[in-house]
């Protein structure tokens, strides 16, 4: 799956869109599979981009790595405001070591805009059937 697709379907717009806060979040994937835990953007209200959100690692998963890609989004034509626009995120994933099957944690602090908040994940990695 391309990260421009999974990007362009988790964009919700606002003057300034950030993934809800949540105090731990539990995401499922496979051994061997990438696992997506937010997806972050950041636009102004005259719809140019923002500065890119950064992720710092508080608790690194023991069975696994957290992975950050960036790149950038167009904004869906049905979007409430800045339709069209092409702007910067920020993804953060999970990538399970090879052969890794059971659960894993990990939190990150979140920082934009001057503000950080901090996210706790609790992955389950269930084996390949």
């Amino acid at each position: 799956m391309r990260i421009d697709r999974i990007l362009a379907t988790a964009v919700v717009l606002c003057a300034t869109i950030a993934v809800a806060q949540t105090p731990e979040r539990k995401v499922q994937t496979v051994t061997g599979q990438d696992a997506q835990l937010v997806i972050l953007v950041q636009v102004r209200p005259d719809c140019s981009p923002g500065p890119i959100p950064e992720f710092r690692i508080d608790l690194a998963p023991a069975n696994g790595w957290l992975v950050v890609r960036n790149g950038k989004v167009r904004l869906p034509d049905n979007a409430p405001q800045c339709k069209g626009a092409e702007v910067p995120v920020n993804a953060l994933f999970y990538r399970p070591k090879p052969g890794f099957s059971g659960e894993d944690r990990a939190s990150i602090e979140v920082a934009m805009g001057g503000t950080s908040r901090m996210e706790s994940y609790t992955i389950s990695v269930n084996a390949k059937p």
